[in-house]
């Protein structure tokens, strides 16, 4: 993680079938303790306690009901336009996966497949809290009461994606940093979009130039997709480093054209080993 080029991790990851998604957590203590001291007119109190809660199913249907291994996908080959009719059997669905034997393989997967999973050492969320009270009699049908309340959580259940896109060590960052000079310098100058143009003061974009530009028989890519896009001249000026990079890695509909332009036809991708050598241009 973090560190781009370096691909030697497990290469072709498994799904395992658990009989629990995470182990038992039995001993929970759950102590609540309050003193009261009620000297002549006036009432001190403090309590301090913890509690715990249940998540519910949301979390966890959310994280293993969008992992890939809970059902399979049936699709007709391709085939030539004309070459079937009414009496014509349908050739073999394709399945994925193949079978449901288990551990299933993520190759077995097309490349874009998410992959979400539950940590097995889950623990039970619970809350500190706390409070201190004083209560001061001030007539007898009257009293002032002033009191603090406090809590922390512990062990919340949430969502982490160790894969987000990375703009730190590949130096993207500092990329995204030019763009914005060029779109200053761009728009002080009357022109529109972030483009290197040979004003003074701005400098190459190697990354996007790769993302937008020609690669073998793709051409480049429109300008209105391009450096004159409106969504990334609304993300340099808003900062957004990270929105504009994971567009550029191929999040989001038709956004493929710009990670397929970096890499090229050579990376593999699950079981489309050539993916951007077929991927269709529009």
């Amino acid at each position: 993680m973090f560190q781009p080029g370096q691909l030697n991790g497990v290469t072709n990851p498994q799904i395992f079938l658990r009989t629990h998604p995470y182990k038992g957590d039995y001993v929970n203590p759950a102590p609540n303790v309050g003193l009261v001291w009620n000297p002549g007119k006036n009432v001190y109190r403090g309590s301090v306690g913890i509690n715990y809660y249940d998540e519910g199913l949301i979390p966890f249907q959310t994280a293993n009901g969008n992992g890939p291994g809970l059902s399979q996908t049936l699709a007709l080959p391709p085939f030539t336009a004309g070459s079937l009719n009414l009496q014509t059997p349908l050739p073999d669905f394709v399945r994925t996966p193949t079978t449901f034997a288990f551990p299933l393989a993520m190759s077995g997967f097309t490349f874009n497949r998410g992959f979400a999973t539950t940590d097995p050492d889950l623990k039970t969320p619970l809350v500190y809290n706390w409070s201190v009270g004083y209560q001061r009699e001030l007539t007898s049908r009257s009293a002032l009461e002033i009191r603090y309340v406090g809590n922390r959580a512990h062990n919340l259940w949430r969502f982490y994606n160790l894969n987000e896109t990375n703009v730190i060590e590949n130096g993207f960052l500092d990329e995204f940093k030019h763009a914005q000079q060029n779109l200053a310098i761009n728009v002080a100058n009357g022109r529109t979009g972030f483009a290197n143009t040979g004003l003074p003061g701005q400098v190459a974009l190697p990354v996007f130039d790769a993302a937008f530009g020609a690669r073998g028989s793709r051409p480049p890519v429109a300008a209105a997709s391009g450096y004159n896009n409106a969504t990334f001249i609304t993300q340099l000026q808003n900062g957004e480093a990270g929105r504009l990079a994971n567009t550029l890695a191929g999040a989001g509909t038709n956004s493929f054209q710009y990670l397929c332009g970096m890499v090229g036809s050579t990376l593999p991708f699950g079981r489309r080993p050539r993916f951007c050598a077929a991927l269709t241009y529009r």
